[in-house]
Order: C-alpha cells, then sequence, then structure tokens
C-alpha cells in the first residue's frame, strides 16, 4: 500500500521538475531569438553600403568586388581583380548559391600560377609560401623554373635494367570543371 501512494507523488515531482526544465529553455531560446533579430536590422543597409553581399542577386561578381573593396580585405587591386574575374568566369548562368562556403569549392579554385602572374602582393605572397612548404627553396626551386619553362625531355618508355622489364607511363592535362 505504501508504494501505490508513493508512486503518484514522485511523478508529480518528476512533471514538476520537466515543467521548470522546459521553461528555462523557452526562456533561453527566446533570448536568443531575441538577440539574433537585432543581428538582423542592419541588413538592407549593410547590402547597399557593400559591406554584406547577396550572390544570388544580380551579378554577384561585382558585389564581391565591392564588399572586398569596403571590407578591406585585400590591399592590392591586382588581387581583387582576379577574384572578381574568376566568380565571373566560373559562375553557371542561374545558379544560386546555397551559402558563401560555395566559394570554396573547386569550381573557385584559383591555379597557383594563375595566382603568381595576375594576383596581386597577397596572392604571391601565399604562392610563395606554399611552394617553401613544399620544399621549393634554393636548387630545388630552380629546379621546378626549369620544369616549368623548359622542361627536360624524357622518354616515354625507361628501361629499368631488370632483366628486360620497362617502366612506361601516359600524362593527361586536368581540366577544369
Amino acid at each position: 500500500m505504501d508504494q501505490e501512494t508513493i508512486i503518484p507523488a514522485d511523478r508529480k515531482k518528476e512533471r514538476l521538475f520537466l515543467a521548470l526544465i522546459a521553461f528555462v529553455l523557452i526562456l533561453l531560446f527566446g533570448r536568443l531569438y531575441y538577440i539574433e533579430q537585432k543581428n538582423f536590422t542592419d541588413v538592407a543597409k549593410r547590402l547597399h553600403d557593400g559591406t554584406m553581399v547577396n550572390l544570388n542577386a544580380k551579378n554577384p561578381a561585382k558585389n564581391v568586388r565591392t564588399l572586398l573593396e569596403r571590407g578591406y580585405y585585400f590591399e592590392d587591386k591586382r588581387d581583387i581583380d582576379l577574384i572578381e574575374k574568376v566568380v565571373a568566369e566560373r559562375i553557371k548562368a542561374g545558379s544560386k548559391f546555397e551559402n558563401i562556403g560555395e566559394l570554396n569549392k573547386k569550381r573557385y579554385d584559383i591555379n597557383a600560377d594563375t595566382a603568381m602572374s595576375q594576383g596581386g602582393k597577397s596572392f604571391q605572397q601565399r604562392v610563395l609560401v606554399s611552394r617553401s612548404l613544399l620544399g621549393y627553396t634554393g636548387d630545388d626551386y630552380l629546379r621546378f623554373v626549369e620544369e616549368r619553362t623548359k622542361p627536360p625531355v624524357l622518354p616515354a618508355v625507361t628501361d629499368a635494367g631488370l632483366s628486360g622489364s620497362a617502366i612506361s607511363g601516359q600524362i593527361f592535362e586536368k581540366k577544369y570543371l
């Protein structure tokens, strides 16, 4: 008989505890909603000023350029020109961006040689750092430049010196999507 009287009291405590937790969560999410709404009050002004970009608006490449110029992301005009050119060339007509992260996808990659020749100081510095991390410094860099400008002529098939065995291969040019 004692167990029958205890069980309803425990359930009341559980319900009260769950109601209290629900109330606290409602308060916290309400506060989060209120704070986030304040973050969106100046969206129209920032879009007009060019300090925020809508990639799905008309002419996204120009919008990105305006953002980069007004947001002081790059100092060199050549870096901004290159980014605008790449976005304008590679965006598909009628396509929509789901989010800004799509600019980090392979479609918008910039080749290191293109960044070195057409980019500004920032892009050139990034290429030099990347190449130094890969070990293209000193004599290796000279060999790298030699192979880029005037590659040595190598036979397609080479005798490996293993009793008549040979190594051969084919080189394919990689195309962008």
